[in-house]
């Protein structure tokens, strides 16, 4: 699918939701440059309303691109969430952008009374049944599985995906080449026009680089461990866009430091 365009190695398993079907896929990465492959689907409970999630209490399952935050196990929990639960960090930085609201969206299980329940029927969560949580959980690590929920899913064949990760991974690397050749027209231009960051706006972005860059004498910069996932367009308004993960490494005349982006 567009939704994993590539994976960091360190990603095991990846997970994919289509709303419009109410099932969940899981992935396994298999290496770079390849297309991530498909082992198993399920069956999903999603949120009572439909669409994108914007505000507390709308009973809508958000889409866009999170990872699982950790795991709660079912004695922690009431019992119409069954088997155990795992958080996502729904509001993304994205969807704190865009004002939105609410929180608590997990992959969760059924009250134990029941073995499924109807494909509308939670307050935007994801629900599975108690059986199948307990067997995707084997492919869950906290902090690290993406989860990739969109309104529906754009499936590429394999020469369309890998044209896609080479057109993706030139432009990441058209911006890491630039910023350590300090080519600071080429670099700025690899920034949108609506650019925002907690701090910048495109203008104020400007500013600060070309200062900065006044005084570097050398620079080496090195992205390693990337991901790329492809952004649903419900969660992003229509916008073409995709979500990068690396770990930058980072060294000048006047600064060394990694980070994780």
């Amino acid at each position: 699918p567009a939704a994993f365009i590539a994976l960091d190695p360190t990603i095991k398993y990846a997970l994919l939701v289509d709303k419009s079907t109410n099932r969940l896929y899981v992935f396994r990465n298999i290496g770079t440059g390849i297309p991530p492959q498909l082992i198993d689907d399920y069956y999903v409970v999603l949120g009572q309303e439909s669409g994108n999630k914007y505000r507390t209490g709308d009973l809508k399952t958000p889409s866009g691109v999170y990872f699982v935050t950790g795991h709660i196990d079912d004695d922690e929990l009431p019992i119409k969430y069954g088997s155990g639960a795992f958080p996502v960090n729904y509001p993304n930085a994205f969807d704190l952008h865009l004002q939105k609201t609410g929180h608590g969206i997990w992959l969760h299980g059924t009250h134990k009374s029941l073995y499924s329940r109807p494909p509308r029927d939670t307050e935007g969560c994801v629900a599975l049944t108690n059986e199948e949580l307990l067997r995707i959980g084997r492919y869950i690590e906290p902090g690290v599985t993406p989860v990739v929920i969109s309104g529906d899913v754009e499936w590429l064949t394999g020469s369309q995906w890998l044209d896609r990760n080479v057109e993706l991974q030139a432009m990441l690397e058209d911006w890491r080449s630039s910023w350590e050749e300090v080519n600071l027209a080429n670099y700025l231009d690899s920034y949108s026009q609506d650019f925002w960051s907690d701090k910048h706006d495109l203008t104020s972005w400007k500013s600060y680089k070309s200062r900065v860059l006044r005084q570097k004498t050398s620079q080496n910069i090195a992205l390693r461990g990337i991901s790329l996932f492809g952004y649903p367009r419900q969660g992003s308004e229509g916008r073409n866009m995709v979500v990068a993960t690396f770990l930058q490494q980072y060294s000048s005349n006047n600064f060394n430091g990694d980070m994780r982006k």
